[in-house]
């Protein structure tokens, strides 16, 4: 892989890191650009990145979740639930993971299913009417089946009013859901299966 930094899981509670924009805070590299919307948002790494306001334009950052390239930026604007460790690869990373990855990469991989039973929840809320939540379970379902569920949830109206009608806006309501398998078929053969 090219020259990059891993942040796991520890890492990134201590930063409080838990959306995709807060990573700025302890990668020097990273840099994000919010515009009024997602479309034209942008991730840089080392100062080369792509701030496009077309829905079709591909990042030169790619963003890539437990294997599988996201193509858009405003499909990992999200929360950073369940997560293993996250690496930052500076430079080019088109031979180890495809096209357009020509200013970086950032590779995020979610925790596997555990052996033992575990499980927590975090719940948000400001003044500012913001309420959100994270949790996860995982555990063994039989001696070769091992299951993971986690979820996120966040509701906030926006921090301004549309002077034509009285609605809220740039706010928020999101939410996501993440399931895994890890089976072993035998001694030698794994399946894993996410549904995301």
């Amino acid at each position: 892989r090219g020259r990059g930094d891993v942040y796991k899981r520890q890492v990134l509670d201590m930063a409080q890191v838990t959306e995709f924009q807060d990573l700025i805070q302890v990668s020097p590299s990273v840099t994000y650009t919010q515009s009024g919307g997602m479309r034209g948002s942008g991730i840089n790494v080392r100062g080369i990145g792509t701030s496009a306001f077309q829905i079709g334009v591909e990042p030169t950052v790619s963003v890539v979740i437990d294997g599988i390239t996201l193509g858009r930026t405003v499909q990992f604007l999200t929360d950073l639930n369940d997560i293993e460790r996250i690496e930052v690869l500076r430079g080019p990373q088109g031979t180890l993971f495809g096209k357009n990855a020509s200013a970086g990469l950032i590779n995020i991989i979610t925790k596997r299913p555990s052996d033992e039973m575990e499980g927590s929840i975090r719940l948000t809320a400001t003044d500012d009417d913001m309420f959100g939540g994270t949790g996860q379970v995982s555990g063994a379902i039989t001696d070769r089946v091992r299951g993971r569920l986690s979820f996120f949830k966040r509701d906030y109206d926006g921090y301004s009013k549309n002077a034509f009608n009285g609605d809220d806006i740039n706010g928020d309501d999101s939410w996501g859901l993440r399931a895994k398998l890890d089976i072993d078929l035998s001694d030698r053969t794994n399946l894993y299966i996410i549904a995301d």
